[in-house]
């Protein structure tokens, strides 16, 4: 898949996300928070020419870490694209799994779910935003 294919999909996850928390469906909008950091790093991979990105699946931390520093050694001038600590990140890039869309109804709180929002928000200006601004997608 191409970068301006995950761009695409993080932008639609991040407004389906925005959603579900107005409507205090908490647990998919928690869900779909995890898919947009992923798509935001995937489309910053995938213009970086790394390995294919499907190999990566769905382990944000791996993306976060690892392969992001790899992505920056292949492309220095992608530094710019970089995902600035904050609390609400942190967590959902260690604590996010796909497996959670199984979880029963109602696990997620309010405020777990307003956290990944937010994370989710942070990774896809700090990406998405700055690429697109850039011309890069």
């Amino acid at each position: 898949m191409s970068a301006s294919t995950f761009i695409s999909a993080a932008q639609k996850h991040l407004t389906d996300s925005s959603l579900l928390l107005d409507q205090k469906r908490f647990d998919n909008a928690a869900y779909l928070s995890g898919y947009v950091v992923e798509c935001c790093l995937k489309a910053l991979l995938d213009i970086d020419r790394m390995p294919s990105v499907k190999e990566l699946g769905h382990e944000l931390s791996l993306m976060a870490g690892n392969a992001l520093m790899l992505g920056y050694a292949l492309a220095p001038s992608r530094r710019r694209y970089n995902l600035a600590a904050t609390p609400d990140l942190d967590h959902l890039i260690k604590d996010w799994k796909p497996d959670s869309r199984y979880e029963k109804e109602n696990t997620t709180t309010p405020a777990l779910a307003e956290s990944r929002g937010r994370g989710a928000r942070a990774a896809y200006e700090q990406i998405v935003v700055a690429m697109i601004l850039d011309g890069t997608n």
